[in-house]
């Protein structure tokens, strides 16, 4: 079996707005195969995202590619793709069963959602295509004209952003993401018996914003992580999970939330880091993984 690994990814300005897709195709070992960049016209980012996965599995099909493993930084395509979350914006229906088609032409097909700063260079080459309104690479198969009727290409002269703002929004189109911090506290009872407090930090960041303008809101936020650490809150760690086998360090309190905080973010948003300290200890602890 021939593995291809498969790096994509999608960029809109506006979301929805101008956007392209990007993809390189690698061996195994390393070479580069195949990749290209192609201007999509208006979309968001996540139709994005989906073309540019459709457009790397043609590739990979096309080079000989028996199995493919794709790396994403999109963790809604990840995880529709993964079978974790349903498709349910009529948007990304069409797409997600085009992708499915083609991910069941191959043996063997798994996604991986990684870091935005691992795929950093293609979304340069996504951002390149998308600012010239043009296409580059080396590919096999290039973008079918045909599959922009997958998805509703908007004409940016209508754009309701555009209109709202006018008569220049363009400072709308210019990319990027989102950053929220939310900050928290909780008590330890330590073996001695001795209380410390804890501060904890959460920092999330998302490309799209929800319907009312916000990366998440700050309640449902605020919950989440009083969700997790409430059961830290008051006890004596080293009687519970994980901690009875490990230390309850600064360290391994940061990884624990991280990890039981992450799944419970809705898919757009991302968790970028747990930060943890103590007045009393005068320093500070971050974990990202």
């Amino acid at each position: 079996m021939s593995t291809g690994v498969l790096y994509i990814d999608g960029a809109s300005h506006g979301n929805p707005g101008p956007s392209a897709c990007a993809f390189a195709l690698l061996s195994e070992s390393g070479g580069e195969v195949s990749h290209g960049a192609w201007y999509l016209g208006d979309a968001t980012n996540n139709i994005a995202a989906y073309m540019a996965l459709i457009w790397g599995m043609q590739n990979a099909l096309a080079s000989g590619f028996t199995a493919v493993d794709v790396r994403c930084d999109s963790q809604l395509v990840a995880l529709q793709m993964g079978g974790a979350l349903k498709v349910k914006t009529a948007d990304l229906v069409p797409l997600y069963r085009k992708a499915s088609d083609l991910a069941g032409r191959f043996e063997s097909f798994s996604i991986t959602r990684i870091r935005r700063a691992e795929n950093h260079a293609l979304n340069e080459l996504a951002c390149e295509a998308l600012d010239e309104r043009s296409h580059s690479g080396s590919y096999a198969v290039p973008l079918d004209a045909g599959q922009d009727t997958l998805f509703q290409v908007r004409d940016e002269a209508e754009s309701p952003i555009e209109s709202v703002f006018s008569p220049d929004a363009s400072f709308l189109y210019k990319g990027g993401y989102y950053e929220l911090t939310i900050k928290s506290r909780f008590e330890q009872i330590t073996p001695t018996g001795d209380p410390v407090t804890w501060s904890v930090e959460a920092r999330v960041s998302s490309e799209e914003l929800d319907a009312q303008g916000r990366v998440i809101s700050l309640g449902t936020m605020q919950q989440m992580l009083a969700d997790v650490i409430d059961g830290l809150d008051g006890a004596d760690l080293s009687r519970q999970e994980p901690f009875d086998a490990l230390p309850a360090t600064m360290e391994h309190l940061a990884r624990v939330i991280f990890w039981r905080l992450d799944p419970a973010l809705p898919p757009r948003v991302q968790l970028d880091e747990v930060g943890i300290w103590s007045s009393a200890i005068g320093a500070k602890i971050v974990y990202r993984p």
